[in-house]
């Protein structure tokens, strides 16, 4: 994953998705993953299930190589994520909680 330029995560969900595809006889899945809220360094040390769920479309294309495929979920689901990234603290804010 790292001579890629992907990452782990990124390679074991391509397999999961691929995976539902086949299992299910179709070329698309859809599925619901987590993007963790643990991105800002002060949220280090910090307990609790700071999780985001998100979803995760796919388009299975037999000709595309594994790599195109892995690079292509990452690229669409880095995407996903940049509209995602509502701060934590800045809820709590809002909110009160």
């Amino acid at each position: 994953s790292r001579q890629a330029g992907v990452t782990e995560n990124t390679v074991f969900l391509g397999a999961y998705d691929y995976a539902l595809a086949k299992y299910t006889g179709q070329s698309e899945a859809l599925l619901a993953t987590v993007n963790n809220g643990r991105h800002d360094p002060r949220m280090n040390h910090t307990l609790g299930m700071l999780v985001r769920t998100l979803p995760v479309y796919l388009s299975i294309d037999e000709e595309e190589t594994v790599a195109g495929f892995i690079e292509n979920l990452q690229s669409r689901f880095f995407e996903t994520m940049s509209h995602d990234c509502c701060s934590l603290g800045e809820l709590a804010r809002e909110y009160g909680v």
